[in-house]
């Protein structure tokens, strides 16, 4: 990546009353109830100031949350790394587990770039599929982590991530990995195998 982007540039789409950490590299926002739940959004970077460009960089989701018998986790992330890395291109990556019986696996979801300027837009459109995403967790912790005055204001970066999720599904279908370690290519008209499973992916992929 021949550009710079770096966590601040993200800052005003977060409740800045619970960052907990802000470095030059990292920007943590946090809410947690103990023995409830705990939520978060990670941003960092990783910079080659030499050469003046961003060698990794992710936006990362998480949230836990405790019931008497089991945890429900979830965690998504728009990321990409290093040249050494089998994932050099942005992608969307999503891990879902917990208790067995709520592990309904993981994938990988490739956005195509049609220049590098458009990364930083699929990152701010990422941020506003983020707050759908919460509303499907347990709690709702949008008002928490985001602002969310700021973040109905990505409505073109929205359109455009959402567009190219559902070009990606129609054409060439996105590799998911059920609880089992199985694989399966999975496209538009068959998405409903893995929303059914969890709701909360709904947001992200159903675009029909």
């Amino acid at each position: 990546m021949t550009i710079m982007i770096n966590p601040s540039d993200f800052r005003d789409y977060l409740n800045q009353e619970n960052i907990t950490e802000e470095t030059p590299n990292i920007l943590l926002v946090k809410k947690e109830v103990p023995a409830e739940y705990k939520s978060s959004i990670l941003i960092k970077n990783e910079l080659d100031y030499e050469e003046l460009i961003t060698l990794e960089f992710s936006v990362r989701f998480e949230h836990h949350e405790y019931n008497e018998n089991s945890i429900f986790q979830r965690q998504f992330a728009i990321e990409h790394h290093s040249k050494n890395s089998t994932h050099t291109k942005p992608h969307i990556q999503i891990k879902i587990h917990g208790d067995q019986e709520q592990k309904v696996g993981q994938l990988w979801l490739i956005l195509e770039l049609e220049s590098e300027d458009e990364y930083e837009d699929y990152i701010k459109g990422f941020f506003s599929l983020l707050e759908d995403i919460m509303r499907y967790c347990r709690v709702d912790i949008c008002k928490d982590l985001l602002d969310e005055e700021k973040i109905s204001t990505l409505i073109q970066e929205r359109d455009l991530i959402i567009g190219r999720i559902r070009n990606t599904l129609v054409k060439n279908g996105i590799k998911y990995e059920f609880p089992d370690g199985t694989t399966k290519q999975i496209y538009l008209d068959n998405i409903e195998e893995v929303t059914l499973q969890d709701p909360t992916l709904i947001p992200l992929l159903d675009h029909r």
